[in-house]
């Protein structure tokens, strides 16, 4: 039997006709060959099939004829179906306890086998149905006997070749799938967890040492959205460190107190993280989706209280994790039945990403004639992550297609390479049964995400996958100027992402609430090319006013919030009464802003200026972007000893006020503060040009000209106050 992936339908069709006449051959074995040369060959040629399938998409590998596997058939009539069909498309198989213990290991390596993409709809579905059952009966073995040979060959076949992420585009009961996957991975915990509460400090007087672990840290859409968790922390109140995978260190690694590489081995890596006494570890990528570097690191207990930010609405299943960090629930889902972890939620704004270094100019212009597209005509695009396409959004965008001749759509890939054949032949089996030509899908891999951009940018609409996901790519497409078509998901907040960020640029009538009404979008723009520039400029102006995606500080200022609050619960109630909570866990705060804001102002009159700080952060607390509450906290910090961290508060607050001559000259005043002079004159000017009668800030102009000997600026300031103040005592002084 071939061993080489086939290269077409053809290839294809010859493999499935080999091996189902080899399952013929087999199913009429006498038993008593058990373990001789003929079966060893016949489980060689299963394990290949096994493999070669699940490279292919589910249209290659769903084989028509029924599974002949039954119990009573003993191991020929198993082995003959396993040659036949993959288990997911078959008929009902037997569970792993019905088959010989010498078959467990490869039996399992072909009941959890998946194709890694579907292509027809309702093929997710048919495999999330599949897996339980059968996942089932091998945590069961794996908590009863794991020493078991049968059951160790059975769980490493598991850990090989299944994986969560199919499971993503139809998660039926996904807790109790992921716990289960949780529980069979647990077997490799080293069993060496730090004792409940034994690192537990209170944290009153120093500050929160907080971790970040992941694959790395460089350019990516998860690392887009996990820089503004940690990007603006107060260093008095955490000290972040940051523990990578991958021995690069990029620029973001600036932002945190520390950075180290992890050794290679687990065992290594568990030992440096305990050594670097956490009291909080942040887990950055989607952890129990498959049995990683990053999962196995997950599956020990390294600080007090983990966490993971995964933003996929998916939960880890995971013993040891504490805390899916979440932006909203759904009032019906309160109690958290949808996440082993502690439902973590954060205020403010709900999806924030650090993308300032995406704007348009410092992209590479492609033109639609290097990438083969025509030069008129509507063209499509969509970024497919590692995570690749449902069969029901290739499907929908297929129809697009099919509903708007002439349309292209441009697939930019950014994953691996050996991705991009397998979601060829994807997108070839829904192209012919829409009959749509092939021509009319372009699909690029790329290595960076800059180059994703420069491609993305030649497209007239951005279109989004139905499911959700990766939300970070409809903020880029926004920051491109792209109109985008998405779906709205209330059902499960974390992946109704995208309709939040439309709704921040005005265009929350672009979430389609079902396929159909996505695909009526997709054509009412592909028809209006001046709506489109409409569109365009509606999206410019929103971005150019600093939408709330873009708010980093918001972002730390929430996540730091809620890790205080987590740390505290947990000291009083320790771990396994931390978890049983069920009511999701918010930080403590008022529920207005304003009462903070009126309480920090009255204290700061009385002088009280721990009190007034104290408030402030409390009505940060309840709006993190609120801008009232930010430049009063910035001038607290400021007049406080804490100019420079005041800057940074007064900053935002501008970006939001830019027409406020109040907050400019507090910006100018902390900014003189901090010994950054020309930047203070620049906010002072700011300031003028919003109110050129603000006497304050030209004396501050007059004393900053003065002190940098810029005679012709100090005389300029002089002649406006003896105009607008001329009695006034320091006008007077001055003449």
């Amino acid at each position: 039997m071939q061993s080489a992936a086939p290269d077409g339908p053809a290839d294809w069709a010859a493999l499935e006709t080999e091996s189902m006449a080899a399952s013929a051959a087999v199913a009429d074995l006498p038993r008593k060959l058990q373990g001789s040369a003929v079966v060893t060959e016949a489980l060689e040629a299963v394990r290949t099939l096994t493999l070669i399938r699940s490279n292919g998409g589910s249209a290659l590998t769903t084989v028509q004829s029924p599974s002949v596997a039954h119990a009573t058939g003993g191991w020929p009539a198993l082995l003959a179906s396993m040659l036949a069909t993959p288990a997911w498309c078959g008929c009902e198989v037997p569970s792993l306890d019905q088959v010989p213990d010498w078959l467990w290991g490869d039996y399992a390596a072909w009941l959890f086998a998946h194709p890694h993409e579907f292509t027809a709809v309702g093929e997710a579905e048919r495999y999330s149905t599949h897996t339980p059952r059968h996942l089932e009966v091998l945590a069961r073995w794996v908590e009863r006997n794991a020493a078991s040979a049968a059951v160790a060959s059975a769980a490493e076949a598991y850990e090989k070749g299944a994986a969560v992420m199919p499971l993503c585009f139809a998660p039926k009961n996904f807790r109790r799938l992921a716990e289960l996957r949780g529980a069979i991975l647990s077997r490799h915990a080293q069993g060496q967890g730090v004792v409940e509460g034994s690192l537990l400090r209170p944290r009153a007087g120093r500050p929160l040492r907080v971790g970040f672990v992941g694959e790395h840290f460089g350019s990516s859409g998860l690392n887009r959205a996990l820089l503004p968790l940690f990007a603006d922390m107060d260093p008095l109140e955490f000290e972040t460190l940051l523990f990578s995978l991958n021995d690069v260190a990029p620029a973001v690694c600036t932002r945190a107190k520390e950075f180290h590489v992890l050794p290679a081995e687990v065992a290594a890596q568990i030992s440096l993280l305990r050594e670097a006494m956490l009291d909080v570890l942040v887990f950055t990528g989607e952890v129990g989706v498959k049995a990683d570097a990053l999962t196995r690191v997950a599956l020990e207990r390294v600080a007090p209280l983990q966490i993971v930010a995964p933003r996929n609405g998916l939960t880890s299943g995971l013993p040891e994790i504490d805390v899916y960090l979440s932006a909203t629930l759904p009032p019906t889902a309160e109690s958290g039945a949808d996440f082993s972890e502690r439902v973590g939620l954060v205020r403010g704004p709900s999806e924030i990403f650090a993308l300032e270094a995406t704007r348009g100019d410092a992209i590479e212009p492609v033109t639609r004639e290097a990438l083969g597209l025509p030069a008129v005509g509507v063209v499509f695009s969509a970024l497919v992550t590692p995570r690749g396409v449902s069969a029901e959004t290739a499907s929908t965008w297929v129809r697009a297609l099919a509903s708007n001749p002439g349309a292209r759509l441009l697939l930019v890939l950014a994953a691996p390479a050996e991705k991009a054949q397998r979601l060829g032949h994807q997108f070839e089996t829904i192209l012919k049964e829409h009959g749509v030509e092939s021509d009319r899908v372009v699909l690029l891999p790329v290595r960076e995400d800059a180059d994703a951009r420069g491609l993305l940018r030649v497209a007239d609409v951005y279109l989004h996958s139905l499911e959700g996901f990766d939300a970070v790519w409809v903020a880029e497409a926004l920051m491109l100027g792209l109109p985008v078509v998405a779906a709205a998901r209330p059902d499960a907040p974390d992946r109704d992402a995208p309709a939040r960020l439309l709704s921040q640029v005005g265009l929350a009538e672009f979430a389609a609430t079902d396929a159909a009404g996505y695909e009526t979008l997709v054509a009412s723009l592909a028809a209006d090319g001046a709506r489109r520039t409409r569109i365009r400029g509606q999206i410019n102006e929103a971005v150019e006013a600093g939408p709330d995606f873009l708010d980093t500080l918001a972002a730390s200022d929430a996540f730091g919030a809620l890790l205080e609050t987590a740390y505290d619960e947990l000291c009083a109630l320790e771990t396994c009464a931390f978890r049983a909570q069920r009511e999701p866990l918010r930080c403590f705060s008022d529920d207005d802003a304003r009462a903070g804001i009126e309480s920090a102002q009255n204290a700061r009159l009385r002088d009280d200026m721990e009190s007034a700080i104290h408030e402030a952060r409390l009505a940060l607390r309840a709006d993190p972007v609120n801008a009232d509450a930010r430049a009063l906290y910035g001038q607290l910090l400021a007049t406080t000893g804490r100019p420079g961290r005041g800057v940074v508060y007064l900053l935002a607050a501008v970006q939001r006020r830019s027409g406020d001559a109040k907050v400019w000259l507090a910006l100018a005043e902390a900014l003189r503060a901090d010994g950054q002079m020309n930047e203070a004159v620049q906010a002072l000017e700011s300031a003028l040009r919003a109110d050129e009668e603000n006497v304050e800030g030209w004396l501050l102009l007059m004393d900053l000209a003065e002190g940098a000997g810029a005679t012709d600026l100090a005389t300029e300031a002089l002649n406006a106050l003896k105009r607008l103040a001329p009695g006034d005592p320091r006008v007077v002084a001055l003449s």
